[in-house]
């Protein structure tokens, strides 16, 4: 029932601290707002707080593949 979801962002280690997930993930973000999404969801079993300073609530953390996950969502509106 939950979805559109944002999943599989991956930066290469050499080019990591540029900003290029953060561009991916607005640049994400703005195509599904203007194809009509009003809210976003992705599951992170270690990037909660990077995903919460951008705008992501958690919306329940859970265990799965034996570690913590949180479940989070973004609202596009």
């Amino acid at each position: 029932e939950l979805g559109p979801w944002l999943a599989c962002v991956f930066v290469d280690p050499a080019a990591r601290g540029a900003g290029i997930a953060e561009q991916l993930i607005e640049g994400i973000c703005t195509h599904a707002r203007d194809t009509g999404v009003e809210t976003l969801y992705l599951h992170t079993s270690d990037k909660q707080s990077y995903y919460a300073k951008r705008g992501w609530a958690v919306i329940e953390q859970f265990e799965a593949w034996g570690k913590a996950q949180w479940l989070m969502s973004r609202s596009l509106r």
